[in-house]
């Protein structure tokens, strides 16, 4: 049964990037920090803790380079669960406080997402939407 979930093609609908950032990854991005601290970070148990462990990831973040990390490390869990489109979310307003030179929408429709941001043709079969909003 497991194998069969993997193989179906599935959709993230509504995926949040700085939202969807490991500990192991933040780790990527802050190397003087434990990496046991990050994971710490992901068990909260009301709001407030969750907008404190949001507000730890986005002071790791940045650069444009943190937030490609960020992208390549989602995309590669997408493409091990199979999900061949999805809708990310970026934090705009973050990024345009910090001036980077980010896009307020891609498309990125390859049949190997992780190869490129290209405009989307009919063959391609994988999709992944990334839109901001300030």
């Amino acid at each position: 049964m497991a194998d069969l979930l993997l193989e179906i093609p599935k959709a993230e609908l509504h995926l949040h990037l700085e939202g969807s950032v490991e500990p192991e990854t933040l780790h990527e991005l802050d190397p003087a920090t434990p990496v046991e601290e990050f994971r710490s970070l992901y068990s909260y148990t009301d709001f407030d803790a969750f907008l404190r462990a949001f507000g730890a990831i986005g002071k790791r973040l940045r650069t444009p380079e943190d937030y490609a990390l960020i992208t390549r490390r989602l995309l590669e869990r997408l493409a091990a669960q199979n999900v061949r489109y999805a809708e990310i979310t970026i934090a705009a307003g973050k990024v345009m406080i910090q001036a980077s030179a980010m896009l307020r929408s891609v498309l990125i429709c390859r049949p190997d997402p992780l190869a490129a941001i290209v405009p989307a043709t009919p063959e391609d079969s994988t999709c992944v939407v990334l839109t901001g909003r300030p």
